[in-house]
């Protein structure tokens, strides 16, 4: 579940964004050239029904669960561990992380709001993670830093948007047919919940105190989108 997210929309509508990207982002990534396995946190019936084998998330922060994640999905000449937040994500990123994996000791994939949607290694190296800010901007600099210390080859994917916030919903924009369905799928998510908001929202007073209901729903309407949109980027 998007706890940053639930926080926001409620858990039922955050949950709904989460189902549509995790189904999303399993249907892009099937042909993938790997295994695909999930490793999962909480109730499991909870997840959309898939034939991939999935298997418990350990540890108390993300290093410790990305680390356990590998260990516990056994042995692989190379592993790619990846979110299900960044609805762009597919086959063809997939395969170019192993691709890179070839020449390199650990792969990243950027996201834009400093952290990354997917990370991938030749070679596990526990301490990796040692000295990371979770849950802040700082994480990619700092696991980059990281790689540079322990002397590991560092290749980067392209940047990427992951979705967090009501925000990052409103600036997925892409021009790839087979990521059209889901911006308009988690967009139409959340216009019903704009529009609960505005129908809710009390009418702002205008200054000069006539309240006048129709402009005063515009400067609602306003405010809405400068609070919880106030950058709009392409992808």
């Amino acid at each position: 579940m998007k706890t940053r997210l639930a926080a926001t929309v409620g858990d039922d509508s955050a949950l709904e964004i989460y189902t549509a990207m995790f189904q999303h982002i399993l249907g892009n990534i099937h042909e993938a050239p790997c295994e695909i396995l999930l490793c999962v946190e909480g109730d499991e019936g909870a997840l959309p029904s898939t034939t991939y084998h999935r298997y418990a998330q350990r540890g108390d922060g993300l290093g410790e669960r990305i680390v356990n994640a590998i260990v516990d999905a056994g042995a692989f000449d190379c592993c790619v561990v990846i979110g299900t937040d960044a609805p762009f994500l597919d086959a063809h990123v997939i395969g170019n992380s192993f691709t890179q994996l070839e020449s390199s000791d650990v792969v990243i994939g950027p996201s834009l709001d400093g952290g990354y949607y997917l990370i991938g290694f030749n070679v596990m190296n526990t301490t990796l993670f040692d000295r990371i800010s979770w849950s802040s901007e700082h994480v990619l600099l700092q696991t980059i830093e990281r790689c540079n210390e322990l002397d590991l080859k560092l290749e980067l994917l392209p940047s990427m948007i992951d979705v967090d916030t009501v925000g990052d919903v409103l600036m997925l924009e892409t021009e790839e047919e087979r990521h059209t369905s889901i911006v308009q799928r988690l967009r139409s998510i959340i216009t019903v919940l704009l529009v609960v908001v505005l129908c809710s929202a009390p009418c702002l007073p205008m200054a000069d105190g006539s309240g006048n209901r129709e402009r005063s729903l515009v400067r609602c309407r306003t405010r809405c989108f400068q609070q919880q949109a106030p950058t709009i980027l392409k992808v």
